[in-house]
């Protein structure tokens, strides 16, 4: 069984214009969905260059990650459904 897996996927609204579909890609070793190595956003690939901090509320799991253009996001996971959300995207200044 491969280490990998994709799980989650979820449309988040930022408007009602469009919908948006996250997917993202797990590694997962001894215990499901350990952290992220990359998630797609309407089909559009972003590698996990770094995760920057990571922390746990009731239910859900947070990942503070980075990716290769350097763009900062914060993945959460909610355990119960299991499903991912983009709940923050910050653009580094070009």
């Amino acid at each position: 069984m491969s280490p990998y897996s994709i799980v989650g996927v979820r449309f988040i609204e930022p408007a009602r214009a469009f919908r948006t579909m996250l997917k993202v890609k797990c590694y997962s070793d001894y215990k499901a969905n350990q952290k992220p190595i990359s998630f797609s956003i309407n089909n559009r690939e972003f590698l996990v260059k770094e995760i920057i901090d990571q922390w746990y509320s009731p239910g859900c799991l947070y990942f503070k990650v980075r990716d290769e253009d350097n763009h900062t996001y914060i993945l959460k996971y909610v355990q119960d459904r299991d499903l991912w959300e983009l709940e923050f995207f910050k653009k580094e200044k070009e």
